[in-house]
């Protein structure tokens, strides 16, 4: 998030004392937690998050290819101009985009990419059901014909999984979801998750408590359900431990490495 208070400590790269780890990633997926907008027309009412888009540099931390994963409760506060704005931004910078869209075909599109004969697909939801208080205008879930997030979907997103499986690899579903500031996941990180592994997932990776939960083997399969902060502004103490997960794929074999940040 690089917006609010974060821009007194953007002078350099946000990245420079993760570089080792991340900087040589073939793929680096980022939630974004903010739109890149310089417009004035805040939507949500409340904590409404942006960037100025002169600081859209600091999302790409790797020599390779970066997605800003935008499947989240701020991309639209400024609403749909503003996630519009964004999009428009990341593409000028050549980074790539998942999670909303100008329709439910474009939001829910997953990234795919092919790297040394392994074929890579990653999707990106929200759990809508975590902000039934905001209303569709100020919190747009995409639909056929109107732009906003890839809600998740317990009968279409499994099904979009599992025909991304037929022609991938490794299907990573980076997911938003749970409580804030909770330690554990709730019930609903538990059924998303599990939904998305039955349907093919290899791995699910989770943001938006702010702080780190427990990592579960389900099926064989890794969930992380909450990685933490790596780039944010809050006081408490406990936002500001997290993780990157890092997936070495050789040859049928995927090796996940966690490292605390």
């Amino acid at each position: 998030m690089f917006g609010r208070k974060t821009p007194a400590v953007l002078s350099d790269n946000p990245y420079r004392y993760v570089s080792d780890v991340i900087g040589q990633s073939d793929l680096l997926v980022v939630n974004t937690e903010n739109p890149f907008t310089t417009s004035s027309n805040a939507v949500k009412p409340d904590v409404p998050l942006k960037a100025d888009p002169s600081y859209i540099k600091y999302v790409n931390g790797t020599n390779y290819t970066v997605v800003s994963a935008n499947a989240n409760n701020h991309v639209f506060d400024y609403g749909i101009d503003g996630m519009q704005d964004s999009i428009k931004n990341l593409d000028s910078a050549n980074i790539a985009h998942i999670g909303a869209g100008n329709n439910k075909a474009e939001a829910t599109k997953p990234f795919t990419m092919e790297k040394n004969g392994h074929n890579i697909t990653v999707f990106n939801f929200m759990d809508s059901e975590n902000f039934a208080e905001y209303s569709q205008e100020v919190l747009p879930k995409a639909t056929d014909t109107s732009a906003g997030f890839a809600a998740w979907d317990d009968e279409e997103s499994p099904k979009q999984i599992a025909q991304a499986k037929n022609n991938s690899d490794f299907v990573i579903v980076y997911m938003h979801y749970g409580n804030e500031y909770s330690r554990s996941p709730n019930e609903n990180q538990e059924k998303i998750s599990h939904k998305s592994i039955d349907a093919g997932a290899d791995a699910v990776v989770g943001s938006h408590a702010h702080v780190t939960q427990g990592v579960e083997m389900y099926n064989g399969r890794p969930i992380f359900y909450n990685l933490g902060n790596f780039i944010f502004d809050q006081s408490n103490p406990a936002t500001h431990s997290a993780y990157f997960i890092n997936f070495n794929i050789t040859d049928t074999n995927v090796t996940a490495t966690l490292y605390p940040i």
